[in-house]
């Protein structure tokens, strides 16, 4: 019940931001606005304000809708009117409800940065040295990079990262060491942190879940072999996709046996890995306001542009189709991502906002990208097509649409119950 109403929520927000997008451009450019309703359906609450526009709350809760005056060509063009705007304040109408749908992205993220603050691995003390060139010993604390604090590992790698040569600051036996690294990737020096195999987070409907693994469980064996530290416990399981398993497991003061089946999941380079929904020690950490707008700003660029290639892939053939998911996808990863907390729901918002800004872009008949291209030739070929013509192609691609719909729909429920 919690995930359907989680899901009402998302759809309330992101379509609700999309139409007021549409609102907002009609309203700066003169352009009537007849009904801005929340919801469909039976109006439960209205009212209309000075300029006749009247907002509506209505009773099913899926998004919303902007009615705007005039959209079809008329004989007798009334003032304030669509139809006879200038194509390029038909451009601007019709964009805006997808560039809506970026700034929440935005604005999300900024939110889940600066104010709930995200959840990162503190730093703990070097467990071991691949690379005897670091400088580093086991038990060996950082505590600064190049006068910069260190708290995280995070904050590690961001330091590090900063020139190519560091004085890095340790504890070692009681005192604190100087050393000089050299290099700009932190991973090349091969050193492994005494992260504890402890269970901070189980992830709703995860294999751990389904076993009975809770916060607070120290894993102390992987089948019989004994694990120390939170890297040999994942590695361990990416090792062991779609595997039987026994984990030994101290809680409280009992030790326990949990046998459970290892998930899998295909990694970057398509090959599957284990995985079983649990997530390391933590600490929460917020940014300060001009941190999470640059961080919220570049994360939006990145999740569009890996959107734009995923697009790409799926147009030539390298994506398949049954890779795109639907409303129940997005509803069982709801469920999944709640156990997780409020940011994590704040970026999942903001990552499917982004999602509705690149498709809604797209030139798809019935889509706001679709409006913006033929507004767009319109203007440069200074006639208008059609109208019989435009009504037919978007009842051919409002139809393609719903196909698609189903068609993902149907890979929802097989992923379901597979």
């Amino acid at each position: 019940m919690v995930t359907v109403i989680l899901v009402l929520i998302f759809l309330g927000i992101l379509i609700t931001v999309h139409e007021f997008g549409h609102f907002f451009a009609c309203r700066i450019s003169n352009i009537n606005v007849e009904e801005f309703s929340i919801g469909f359906g039976p109006r439960l609450f209205s009212f209309k304000d000075k300029h006749g526009t009247q907002y509506s709350l209505s009773l099913i809760p899926f998004g919303g809708f902007v009615k705007i005056q005039g959209e079809e060509k008329s004989g007798a063009p009334s003032p304030g009117d669509f139809w006879p705007q200038p194509f390029y304040k038909k451009m601007f109408v019709v964009i805006s409800g997808p560039l809506f749908n970026l700034v929440l992205a935005i604005v999300t993220f900024i939110l889940g940065y600066s104010v709930v603050g995200y959840e990162t691995v503190p730093l703990y003390s070097i467990y071991a040295v691949g690379n005897p060139a670091a400088g580093f010993i086991k038990g060996d604390s950082v505590i600064s990079i190049d006068g910069k604090t260190i708290n995280t590992v995070e904050d590690l790698y961001y330091y590090y990262s900063k020139r190519d040569t560091h004085t890095v600051k340790v504890i070692r036996n009681n005192e604190v060491v100087d050393i000089t690294s050299i290099g700009r990737n932190f991973d090349s020096l091969n050193v492994v942190f005494n992260i504890p195999p402890l269970v901070h987070r189980v992830e709703k409907g995860s294999p751990a879940f389904k076993a009975g693994i809770k916060v607070g469980d120290l894993i102390l064996k992987f089948n019989d072999v004994e694990v120390s530290t939170w890297n040999e416990l994942v590695d361990s399981i990416r090792h062991n996709a779609g595997h039987q398993i026994v984990l030994t497991v101290l809680r409280s003061n009992d030790t326990l046996l949990v046998p459970l089946q290892v998930g899998s999941e295909a990694s970057t380079e398509g090959v599957e890995i284990g995985r079983i929904g649990i997530l390391a020690p933590s600490i929460r950490k917020r940014l300060n306001l001009v941190d999470a707008v640059s961080v919220s700003v570049v994360r939006s660029a990145e999740v569009t542009w890996t959107l734009i290639v995923y697009l790409v892939g799926l147009f030539v053939g390298k994506v398949p189709v049954s890779s795109l998911g639907g409303p129940i996808m997005i509803g069982k990863v709801i469920y999944s991502v709640s156990s997780y907390g409020l940011f994590q729901l704040l970026y999942l918002l903001g990552l499917i906002s982004i999602n509705l800004f690149i498709i809604n872009l797209l030139p798809i008949p019935a889509l706001d990208g679709w409006h913006f291209w033929v507004y767009f030739l319109e203007g440069i070929l200074r006639r208008e097509f059609s109208p019989e013509v435009k009504r037919i192609i978007q009842f051919v691609g409002f139809s393609l649409l719903i196909a698609l719909m189903i068609v993902i729909t149907i890979f929802d429920i097989l992923r379901v119950f597979h």
